[in-house]
Order: C-alpha cells, then sequence, then structure tokens
C-alpha cells in the first residue's frame, strides 16, 4: 500500500513512523514516541477507526512535514496540508487503503 510504502522509506530515513496504528489515541501515541527520536509520523487506533468511514487518515508528525508530505507524495498519495505544524497531515486512501489501515490495531503490533 502507498501509504505504508512511504513510511517505511521515512523510517529508513531513522524516522519513527510505525505502518500501523500506533497505540490508542494522541496522547498515549506521543508519550510512547521513543526518547531517541527526533521526527516522528504516525497515526494512531482512533485514526484507523475513523479512516474505513472517512476513506482518510491523520497521521501526527513532528520534524519535517513538508519532507513527509514530499514523500508521501512520491508514493502516490494524496495528502491534505496546509503546511502548519500544529495540522496533522492527512491521506486519503482507497476503498482497500482504508480497509487495511482499519484492519491493523496497534495491540496487534509490538509497539508497547
Amino acid at each position: 500500500m502507498r501509504l505504508y510504502e512511504a513510511m517505511k522509506e521515512l523510517e529508513d530515513e531513522g524516522v519513527f513512523a510505525p505502518q500501523s496504528a500506533f497505540w490508542c489515541c494522541m496522547s498515549c501515541g506521543n508519550a510512547a514516541v521513543p526518547k531517541d527520536k527526533e521526527e516522528c509520523l504516525f497515526f494512531h487506533d482512533q485514526d484507523a477507526e475513523s479512516a474505513f468511514m472517512s476513506r482518510s487518515v491523520h497521521l501526527a508528525w513532528t520534524g519535517r512535514g513538508q519532507h513527509f508530505v514530499d514523500t508521501l507524495k512520491k508514493h502516490g498519495c494524496e495528502v491534505v496540508w496546509n503546511g502548519s505544524e500544529s495540522q496533522k497531515i492527512e491521506v486519503l486512501l482507497t476503498e482497500d487503503e482504508a480497509t487495511a489501515v482499519a484492519a491493523i490495531r496497534w495491540d496487534d503490533q509490538d509497539y508497547g
């Protein structure tokens, strides 16, 4: 899937970018980002739950927002972001992608 390919590329660059819903909510997700990671890009369980109905996922992030957007676009993702550090990066999903995002939950992963 395009989203996961982009996040894998960012993870290979040293960004904390798990390719699944990371923790249950924004607060828990932010608290669980490894301390040695200065940059992160992730979505949490609540984002994954709404992805199926909204056909989009909102990515929390710290670091180089424009670089994250450029990488997502390079992998064919349609991105909505106004450039603000206070706004999540929204990725529009196909029906199959939304189903995949909704199906992988944080409690199925080994992130915490």
